[in-house]
């Protein structure tokens, strides 16, 4: 972080804990999390960044290492979107409910491509109220990500300012809450009798 500090000129708004679940052995990942969430902690007060958070691919992994001695992030990032199963809605969401973080962001709404084709199969429009079905299938898919789990950001990688700005122009779109809350509903019921 002192480099980083030191090749940007200033410290950086925002570090990420990235998906410790990687690295965390099973007999002290509780101890270990703890210790990396302390020392990022320690590196706000200090001034080598303004804040901390924790960025997960699998919030699986980390609900039960969260206990009453973890340091709170100021930012949980999690998958999301309509790529992200049951399981691990349910889970970025105890895990938010356990750690209780300053925001929730989501990460991955395209599920690593917006290129795949399931984009042209699925048409995710189905999730916005009426006057958002001029809205391409991306951007649907993009500004549902912002519910599956509630986010207050959805980051994305790209290079290619035409795709940012089509994501930007989402932001304005409304989504069905009542679609959102069938879709969770039917992922819930299928999960049940999967595990059955």
């Amino acid at each position: 972080m002192e480099t980083t500090n030191t090749d940007l000129g200033r410290p950086p708004d925002l570090v990420f804990l990235h998906n410790p679940e990687r690295s965390l052995s099973p007999d002290s990942g509780c101890e270990q999390l703890t210790a990396a969430c302390d020392a990022l902690r320690a590196a706000t007060a200090t001034g080598l960044c303004s804040a901390w958070g924790v960025s997960t691919w699998d919030s699986t992994a980390l609900v039960n290492l969260i206990d009453r001695t973890t340091p709170r992030p100021a930012v949980l990032m999690v998958r999301a979107g309509l790529t992200v199963g049951a399981v691990a809605l349910e889970a970025s969401e105890s895990l938010v409910a356990r750690w209780q973080p300053g925001a929730v962001w989501g990460m991955s709404p395209f599920g690593g491509d917006a290129r795949d084709p399931v984009w042209d199969a699925f048409d995710p429009r189905a999730f916005l109220r009426a006057p958002g079905m001029d809205a391409t299938r991306l951007q649907a898919a993009f500004r549902v990500a912002y519910d599956l789990p509630p986010s207050r950001t959805v980051a994305v990688g790209a290079d290619a300012p035409d795709h940012l700005r089509e994501l930007l122009d989402a932001l304005d779109l409304e989504v069905d809450a009542a679609a959102v809350h069938r879709y969770r509903a039917l992922l819930s019921g299928r999960n049940s009798r999967q595990s059955a």
